[in-house]
């Protein structure tokens, strides 16, 4: 006790540290600004599909049919899968454009499944590309390259799409297994028994 009473004594007995004054520090630039892309205006049919997407199990999600009532739903899940809010909703978004096999989802799928967006979103993109023509198509090289991808919940969508189709097949056994997350090797190996 009498050795903290004497800690205490002493740190009060030496005089307080000057603090610099603000005007005194040396001036900083300021951080460059970052331009965000504007976003577009979300399609009509955007607020009424948006709650479809919280289904609690995939299985629950609303088919083509369903979706076709509120107007232009590829627009929409379009819309959401690049803007959405949530990753859950972004990524059902994507997968739900499965169902719309027409040239600007197929453009649209395989941007997104090479873009910068989260793998979970991404893996929804390649879902949205299974059961179309791969052949000639830049979605087979954007699926081989996703299958090599580090996160195994894209390589194992892209590698479920690509053995779908005898062309994927064809490029995924042509990749190096070792290079891949064990899942998608063990997923590959099991298909090209």
């Amino acid at each position: 006790m009498l050795a903290l009473l004497a800690l205490v004594a002493t740190a009060s007995a030496q005089p307080a540290a000057k603090a610099t004054p603000i005007s005194a520090l040396p001036d900083r630039a300021p951080p460059p600004a970052v331009e965000a892309a504007p976003v577009p205006a979300p399609p009509a049919a955007v607020a009424a599909i948006r709650p479809l997407l919280g289904a609690r199990h995939t299985e629950d999600l609303p088919t083509r049919a369903a979706l076709d009532t509120h107007g232009d739903a590829a627009a929409a899940l379009r819309w959401i899968a690049a803007h959405g809010e949530a990753l859950v909703e972004a990524e059902r978004a994507a997968m739900l454009l499965a169902a719309y096999d027409d040239a600007e989802t197929t453009e649209f799928c395989t941007g997104l499944l090479g873009g910068p967006a989260h793998a979970k979103i991404r893996a929804g993109a390649a879902r949205c590309l299974s059961g179309r023509a791969l052949v000639g198509s830049p979605a087979l090289p954007a699926l081989v390259q996703a299958v090599q991808a580090e996160d195994e919940r894209l390589g194992l969508a892209a590698t479920e799409v690509l053995l779908a189709d005898p062309d994927g097949r064809a490029a995924v056994a042509a990749l190096d297994l070792a290079a891949l997350p064990a899942p998608v090797q063990a997923r590959i190996g099991a298909a090209l028994k």
